[in-house]
């Protein structure tokens, strides 16, 4: 009987042991909303007029560039805020 029990354990091992793999639970499918940014293509419209910036290399002296060259940058200045303002209402900031 010494001999058998070891014959008898090594045949039913394989069984036991396979028998717990076939009791495996389902998997548990769980539904979720996942909110994504999607990229949109923004074109603000009615879209700032680009100004016609005036040329400093024409004056006719130094002090009429310089003014030139002011109004040139303030003229720059307020077209780049209005196009900003445009981008900003694609944005919603």
């Amino acid at each position: 009987m010494r001999r058998l029990t070891p014959i008898i354990i090594a045949t039913l091992w394989p069984m036991l042991t396979a028998g717990s793999c076939a009791t495996t639970s389902e998997p548990r499918v769980e539904v979720r909303e996942v909110r994504v940014a999607i990229p949109v293509r923004c074109d603000p419209q009615p879209r700032p007029q680009k100004p016609v910036l005036p040329d400093h290399t024409t004056a006719p002296d130094i002090f009429e560039g310089v003014k030139r060259l002011l109004v040139r940058d303030k003229l720059r200045a307020a077209y780049e805020g209005e196009l900003e303002a445009a981008l900003a209402g694609c944005t919603g900031d």
